[in-house]
């Protein structure tokens, strides 16, 4: 039902409140701002309003327009006064006894709702029967004064002991001992009011106004609930009777509070009992402003702060009893009042209570909903940050998964070119590519196998790395330095030598001899016979154009490479002399890191599998210049199918047997290869530049002494640690026909032709 807009009532209702409470009042009951600032100045000429029982009272307070009896009563002095009359103390010539006589004002005899309102109060306050709640004995009208008659309490009102409490605490240091006493004195106090609420919402009566300004506390520290000037029976409204902002606004509920009209019921009071109970413990209000909208608003939406913060001495069960009370939803407070004073009485007696505390989550929740906005922009900034943090920590993490390489060269200003190696398929992958100028520094790049030219613009001079980068991170940083062969003759750095790759520019003309001969471009079948390797099926791989060595590198020329550069020799050499192994046989006892060392000064690179593979089929790709077989028949040491193989894992043994079966780079194998190359398949295999990521070795191809030539062709492929060397193995060089990437003529990588 729509309320309808009573003026006097209005007027009434507000002058029955605090003054600091009616700005809110009227804000929220009156239907325009004109009808609103007639009822304010209307307030402005009358008092401001005191307690309706005062327990002190000024028997020489009596003015002369004040009666010197009323009815039976003989008046002794002024209580106090407010909007809504005077409050005297009395004495009750029949029973001998002292009372407090409310006389309605002069100026509201003559409204019949404020004396419906006068009379309400009588009724309802002399309907209960507690010890908690301050006796009405009657109600009347003598000489034209209305009055209401009722106990008289003689102490103090809860909001002058909490007063007295502050300034005794602000003036001197309280002892542990000394706040816990008060803490039960004001829990015993709490609790008894609680017991007072429970008989009055029993009768259906609700009180909408309970505060430390109505509770009264006698001489035994009793207290009285009393002022039931507001007071709501519950079954004498009709349904549709709602009632909205009457009562202190510290002290109200949320749904006393509200914006819209709502029914109130008696866990109003239990949450405005439990503001009185914070009041008395922390001696604070957990809902303050500088305005009433604004203690509103915190009524409505803010959590107070946690009891224990403001005084962590506070028992935690004490702290909960509080807290649940306080809850805005009505359903989640103390469903009676006898709960709560159950709950305080086992506190006192030291016994578990059945409230539980207010859990982080629904803090955040409650929070949350108060704070839409705010929360929001929260979950903004959150989600933002949780959005910049993660992609930084993945950030982070790529780049520490990724490889660290620099590319230098002297002159600098060089082009250079970087594509990566498929570990699968050792083919050049064209999607991982990238080129530039030199210097290029702390290029990020996924550990794997790369292949790196670095060359000059006219194309003339180039140099070639085959590079891996194994570990991660930038502990692992390698550099790469492209030199003249003017400049790179100097040694590397003791321990360096795995981390500064240094390789030799040189014109493709001075390189190229009679000693390297030219594979052109084409295709070929090519597939593994080893199930080391990962099976990738017999297929057709091209190849570009490139140069390679007729014969591996001897003992003579790797030497002349250590005496240029410093770098160590092979180990054989130390323990069993260089003249053992002889200038013309091919060095072995190298890693694949000696040999591309080797390679890089002599501005060469090793040649990968598929290139070795195609130069051993010669011009026709589809099929070996002797067959798929090996014919030992056409080999310069035919070896019967039921030969003795040698080996031994003794290195001496092994290096005798190296130089017992390996013969010069120059002699005639016997196998007549088309384009001349020699030893090819035998007596020692060889290490290529093709890397195999999973087993972390260089692939071997072709065939040692220690392999039967009848069952190793030249499908046969090893792999071998890239770290580790053998007596078994050799090496040759190759060098790019034209830089990877770039067709003869081309254009210079990364430019536009």
């Amino acid at each position: 039902m729509a309320p309808s807009w009573d003026e006097k009532a209005i007027f009434l209702a507000a002058l029955d409140l605090p003054p600091e409470d009616r700005e809110a009042f009227l804000e929220g009951a009156c239907p325009n701002a004109e009808v609103r600032e007639r009822i304010a100045m209307l307030l402005r000429t009358l008092d401001e309003g005191v307690t309706a029982t005062a327990p002190a009272p000024d028997t020489g307070g009596l003015l002369p327009s004040d009666p010197q009896t009323i009815g039976q009563f003989k008046v002794s002095g002024r209580l106090g006064h407010g909007g809504m009359g005077i409050v005297y103390l009395a004495h009750d010539e029949k029973l001998d006894r002292s009372v407090a006589i409310k006389v309605l004002a002069d100026h509201l005899t003559g409204s019949e709702q404020a004396l419906g309102r006068f009379r309400d109060e009588a009724r309802l306050a002399a309907s209960l029967r507690n010890p908690g709640i301050v006796q009405v004995f009657d109600f009347g009208c003598d000489r034209g004064r209305h009055y209401i008659v009722s106990e008289y309490i003689a102490g103090h009102t809860l909001k002058q002991l909490l007063a007295n409490e502050r300034e005794r605490r602000s003036g001197t240091q309280t002892s542990g001992e000394y706040r816990r006493e008060w803490r039960r004195r004001m829990s015993g106090i709490v609790g008894r009011i609680a017991e007072a609420l429970e008989h009055s919402h029993r009768a259906s009566v609700v009180h909408r106004d309970v505060k430390p300004s109505n509770i009264l506390v006698d001489a035994t520290d009793a207290p009285h609930l009393t002022d039931f000037g507001i007071a709501k029976h519950l079954a004498a409204g009709p349904p549709g009777d709602f009632t909205r902002g009457i009562g202190s606004c510290h002290y109200m509920s949320p749904e006393q509070a509200a914006v819209s009209e709502v029914r109130v019921d008696g866990r109003s009071d239990i949450f405005s009992l439990g503001v009185v109970l914070y009041e008395a413990l922390a001696l604070c209000r957990p809902f303050d402003g500088d305005t009433p909208e604004q203690v509103l608003h915190a009524v409505r939406t803010l959590d107070p702060v946690p009891l224990r913060t403001a005084d962590p001495g506070i028992p935690r069960d004490l702290a909960t009893i509080c807290e649940t009370a306080l809850e805005k939803d009505p359903s989640r407070r103390y469903q009676s009042a006898m709960h709560m004073a159950a709950d305080l009485r086992c506190f006192l007696e030291g016994k578990p209570i059945m409230a539980r505390g207010v859990t982080m989550a629904r803090r955040a929740r409650r929070f949350a909903a108060a704070n839409r906005g705010l929360f929001t922009a929260g979950a903004m900034v959150a989600l933002v940050a949780a959005l910049v943090l993660t992609s930084w920590l993945y950030s982070r993490s790529r780049h520490a998964a990724l490889g660290w390489m620099s590319v230098e060269s002297t002159p600098s200003g060089l082009w250079f070119t970087v594509h990566a190696v498929h570990p699968s398929t050792f083919e050049f992958d064209p999607v991982m590519r990238l080129s530039g100028r030199t210097p290029a520094r702390s290029l990020k790049m996924r550990p794997g196998q790369y292949r790196v030219t670095v060359g000059t613009d006219d194309h003339g001079s180039f140099a070639e790395f085959n590079t891996l980068l194994v570990a991660p991170g930038p502990g692992n940083h390698l550099s790469l330095l492209a030199r003249t062969p003017e400049t790179s003759g100097d040694p590397s750095a003791p321990g360096d030598a795995r981390r500064v790759l240094r390789a030799t520019l040189y014109p493709t003309s001075r390189v190229v001899s009679e000693d390297m001969v030219q594979i052109e471009a084409g295709t070929f079948e090519f597939g593994w016979a080893n199930s080391a390797i990962p099976e990738i099926g017999r297929r057709d791989i091209h190849v570009e154009s490139f140069f390679i060595d007729r014969t591996p590198v001897s003992n003579a020329q790797y030497k002349a490479f250590v005496d240029a550069t410093g770098h160590p020799a092979p180990q054989a050499w130390s323990d069993y002399g260089y003249e053992a192994a002889a200038p013309d046989r091919p060095v072995v006892g190298v890693t694949f890191h000696d040999a591309e060392a080797y390679a890089r000064w002599a501005g060469k690179r090793l040649p990968t599998a598929l290139e070795w593979q195609a130069a051993a089929r010669g011009p026709d790709r589809r099929r070996y210049p002797w067959g798929h077989d090996y014919d030992p028949a056409r080999s310069a040491e035919p070896h019967a199918p039921d030969v003795v193989l040698e080996q031994s894992w003794d290195p001496r043994v092994l290096y005798d047997l190296y130089a017992r079966h390996a013969v010069s780079v120059f002699a005639d194998d016997g196998q007549a290869h088309p384009a001349g190359l020699r030893l090819m398949f035998g007596p020692l295999r060889e290490c290529t530049g093709s890397f195999e990521p999973s087993l972390e070795g260089a692939l071997i191809v072709g065939r040692a002494w220690t392999d039967s030539p009848v069952t190793t062709d030249m499908t046969r492929i090893y792999s071998y640690p890239h770290g580790n060397f053998s007596f078994k193995h050799g090496f040759r060089c190759a060098k790019s026909a034209t830089p990877l990437g770039t067709p003869a003529g081309g254009t210079t990588p990364g430019s536009t032709p």
